[in-house]
């Protein structure tokens, strides 16, 4: 069972972690309320732990442990949250859109409360592992549409689409604010963070962020950078930021940005350029200062995002489209030869050969959507 890559060796990312027939009782628990658990039915559960296409087939079923004799691969179901998620059989394999655990439906873990929740939607508190659960033996399971490339007519998409890096480390953990120290539960945020810059007197400390921007298109568009800090101390605090090139600072007036302010609120840092105008290896400073000498003077930083547009090309995990109705999209080959991309929302599959170095789909939106390659 293995991740998806469009012209590269598949990487093991996700588990067959058990099987087990389903219980009546289980199936009746009115704490549990799986509705779209059916007793006596077989369920193998499956692990995401990458945003990404697939793919499993029968062999690495068996290969787990699973008797595959008498499976009808029509009737196999895959389910998530006790949502219908759809399959696409190609080559004797099966392929799916699995998507990571954020934990985005987690508020429940900060007591619902605005001022606690966590801060950004990247890392789940428990696991960034999403379940999923595989059936087979009953009514035919759900299934992509394959779509011929040029089914539809329409207008052509723009060749770059808007992508955001995101920089997160969980390196440092914060017990909480001033008194609340001792009690975990009243930390801000998921209570997690990236660094931690310690003050002992008046010299800044300076954290240097490389941007590694798949396919950065030299656009109009702008490249935009945040950074969310806190404070967990009370006394002043003063962070910059600032955008570079080849580690030179680019020295423009939106390329900088400062916060100034005492006590534990979050602050966050913004910069932005057109990025047809950010030439070399891009990276981001963030300092912390301290010649006003307070002691504690203590600064936690959460993440670095940067947004930006990307030109489409076969090697990206997805891209998002925005036009709506009939238009067609095309994508850089690079050295790939074929491609397989996967549009969940209408459960469309497209296999796709490239011509003259592109790869070129059209296809009828009634919503913005993504797509997977």
């Amino acid at each position: 069972m293995q991740r998806h890559r469009p012209g590269a060796a598949h990487g093991l990312i996700f588990a067959l972690l058990g099987v087990f027939l389903a219980s009546p009782l289980l199936a009746q628990d009115t704490d549990f309320e799986p509705g779209w658990l059916v007793a006596g039915q077989p369920y193998a559960k499956l692990g995401v732990m990458e945003d990404g296409i697939h793919r499993f087939s029968l062999a690495d079923l068996a290969a787990a442990g699973i008797p595959t004799t008498g499976i009808d691969p029509e009737t196999l179901s895959l389910l998530e949250n006790g949502r219908a998620i759809p399959l696409h059989a190609a080559d004797g394999a099966f392929y799916f859109v699995g998507r990571r655990n954020t934990g985005h439906d987690e508020a429940w873990a900060y007591d619902n409360d605005a001022d606690r929740l966590r801060s950004s939607a990247y890392n789940s508190l428990y696991s960034d592992t999403t379940q999923y659960w595989l059936t087979w033996g009953a009514t035919p399971g759900l299934r992509y549409a394959q779509i011929l490339p040029d089914r539809y007519s329409g207008s052509l998409n723009g060749a770059t689409d808007r992508d955001t890096l995101h920089l997160e480390a969980d390196r440092v953990y914060y017990f909480g604010d001033s008194d609340d120290a001792a009690q975990p539960q009243y930390t801000r945020g998921e209570g997690y963070y990236d660094r931690l810059y310690a003050h002992t007197g008046s010299e800044s400390i300076s954290q240097t962020y490389p941007l590694a921007l798949d396919a950065f298109a030299s656009t109009t568009d702008s490249l935009i950078v945040t950074v969310r800090l806190s404070g967990s101390s009370l006394p002043r605090h003063r962070v910059t930021l600032t955008l570079q090139t080849n580690g030179v600072p680019i020295g423009c007036a939106t390329c900088t940005d400062e916060v100034d302010w005492s006590g534990y609120d979050f602050r966050t840092l913004r910069v932005a350029i057109p990025q047809n105008t950010a030439a070399g290896a891009l990276s981001v400073a963030v300092a912390s200062h301290n010649e006003f000498n307070s002691i504690p003077n203590r600064v936690l930083v959460d993440y670095v995002q940067a947004a930006y547009s990307r030109t489409r090309r076969a090697g990206a995990a997805s891209f998002f489209q925005e036009t709506t109705g009939e238009s067609t999209t095309t994508l850089t080959a690079g050295t790939a030869s074929s491609l397989l991309i996967l549009q969940p929302t209408n459960h469309r599959a497209f296999p796709l050969s490239a011509s003259a170095g592109v790869f070129t789909f059209s296809d009828s939106l009634q919503a913005p959507s993504r797509y997977w390659l």
